[in-house]
């Protein structure tokens, strides 16, 4: 995580092979937040979190299916696993090319999958796609080459299979193990310093 970033996001697109990739049948949000869940769980290097769909059906759009709370939409940075910047905030990530800095083109291992169809579902706002959510005939995807369109692309027939968007849940970062090691021992150094001090001080 960058310096000075304290909480922050992760995101992905699963890979454009199988086990990457999943049809856009179902109009149960579960079965997409699952996928994304297993699709993190590859790497057993990220997080502990709970893993979103960046999708809708049409019942649940991306924008509430992802939401962290209000603070959080409007505040908390988006990364990729190989720490590029895809948006300043949740806000950003649903305001189109003036908000989005950099494609998700990369799966859970930092890995490239870039020029990928990607079930959404959606419209750039985040809402769901009126008539071309997951769940019918022919649901929205989004084109991972271009902010403009990473979201929303065209429509294509539900029983293709396709990567997602992954997101994570709310993450705080904390210092490095050897950063902590120093703070400890400089409140340990302190510690002793001020006991010699007084010491001194009764003599």
């Amino acid at each position: 995580v960058p310096a000075g970033v304290t909480d922050y996001r992760l995101a992905f697109v699963t890979d454009d092979t199988l086990p990457g990739e999943i049809a856009g049948t179902s109009s149960v949000i579960g079965t997409y937040n699952q996928f994304a869940a297993t699709q993190a769980a590859l790497n057993t290097n990220l997080p502990t979190t709970t893993w979103k769909a960046i999708v809708s059906t049409s019942t649940m759009s991306a924008f509430n299916n992802i939401s962290c709370g209000a603070t959080c939409n409007a505040n908390v940075p988006i990364f990729l696993i190989g720490g590029t910047e895809v948006a300043k905030s949740t806000l950003n990530l649903f305001s189109g090319s003036a908000g989005i800095l950099n494609v998700i083109d990369e799966d859970e291992n930092a890995l490239s999958v870039t020029g990928a169809y990607v079930w959404t579902g959606s419209n750039s706002d985040g809402t769901a796609a009126p008539g071309n959510q997951l769940g019918t005939s022919d649901p929205m995807t989004g084109w991972n080459n271009d902010p403009g369109t990473m979201l929303s692309f065209s429509p294509l027939f539900d029983t293709d299979t396709l990567p997602i968007y992954a997101i994570s849940g709310e993450l705080s970062a904390i210092p490095e193990p050897t950063s902590l090691s120093l703070l400890a021992f400089g409140g340990i150094a302190m510690g002793l310093v001020r006991k010699l001090r007084r010491r001194r001080r009764s003599a």
